[in-house]
């Protein structure tokens, strides 16, 4: 059996996004015959049971990897893939999944999923030689998103995500104010052990019964599939939510999140609506938008079948498999 490595970490501060798209490919490689050893140096307890459930082993990340692990797959950006080339053996192969295109990538394998990403962003972060698999054939969703019907009926739901960490209590502060603003709505609301101000959102979802709170779902898609509006951050939901043709109004909660907010915006696939930070301006500017019905967007469906293809091409790249 051949082993796949797999390097991605997850905590309060980076979140959990690196860590399930790792396992939403580790699902398919497994289903695929392929073995996996899990590499780590932090994980938060949510992202532990999830590669738990998939029975992978995971090892503490040392910089040194196991004998039989043939490719060495890569989530995060805080990773310094040359450096880690110079502890394991030159036979590995390195796969790098990103989505940022802001550094050199020194991996044989390029994986970005983001569906706005130019087919060239790579060419001069990577070798001449690296495979690169870019755009949405290669977005990672769960595999239930296999099923989705295209006669969704909507209702006036919103939904709201500010990330798995969401230490900034951007969730319970949207929460409320949209709450008071908007009584002809109704809220979906994704909340994780990690959410700040936990028990005050649960207390507000008591209070209202407008308010479905869903607590640490493998997916978004049963929290988003009757809601017309999609608010948060970005990240790997981002995927989730245009997969399910939400009019999604984003907010960057870290910088590194603009440009491709903006990017997105200029593509006419999201509304992205400034700073989380800015409370009172960006409720207004959320209330015009429903008030006004001005929001518009390009219907995109993301392909579904990313981890199967990247998967396959992992396979084609063991075996030397041009096709």
């Amino acid at each position: 059996m051949i082993n796949i490595g797999i390097l991605s970490n997850s905590n309060e501060v980076i979140g959990e996004g690196h860590s399930i798209r790792c396992a939403r490919i580790a699902w398919q490689l497994l289903k695929n015959g392929f073995g996996c050893t899990w590499y780590a140096s932090e994980l938060t307890e949510r992202s532990r049971v999830q590669i738990d459930a998939l029975g992978i082993h995971i090892e503490n990340w040392s910089g040194v990897i196991l004998d039989d692990v043939s490719v060495l797959m890569i989530d995060g950006y805080l990773f310094d893939i040359a450096e880690i080339k110079l502890n394991i053996s030159n036979s590995v192969k390195i796969v790098a999944i990103d989505d940022l295109a802001n550094r050199y990538l020194l991996a044989d394998m390029i994986i970005d999923g983001n569906p706005i990403q130019k087919n060239n962003a790579y060419d001069d972060l990577s070798p001449s030689k690296a495979v690169k698999l870019i755009g949405s054939k290669y977005t990672v969703l769960p595999y239930e998103y296999r099923e989705i019907r295209p006669d969704i009926k909507r209702s006036n739901s919103i939904h709201i995500f500010f990330g798995s960490s969401d230490c900034n209590s951007f969730t319970y502060k949207y929460l409320m104010k949209l709450n008071e603003a908007l009584p002809d709505y109704s809220f979906n609301v994704v909340v994780t052990r990690l959410t700040n101000k936990l028990d005050s959102i649960k207390a507000l979802a008591l209070s209202s019964k407008r308010i479905t709170v869903f607590e640490e779902p493998d997916s978004l898609m049963e929290s988003l599939l009757c809601c017309e509006y999609a608010i948060g951050a970005p990240g790997t939901s981002t995927w989730e939510r245009l997969a399910l043709r939400c009019k999604c109004l984003l907010f960057h909660t870290s910088d590194n999140q603009i440009e491709i907010l903006k990017k997105l915006d200029s593509s006419n696939l999201i509304k992205y609506l400034g700073s989380a930070d800015t409370l009172d301006l960006s409720i207004l500017k959320i209330l015009n938008i429903l008030e006004r019905k001005i929001i518009n967007l390009t219907e995109n469906i993301i392909d579904v079948n990313g981890s199967k293809r990247i998967v396959d091409a992992i396979e084609r790249m063991i075996t030397n498999d041009p096709a």
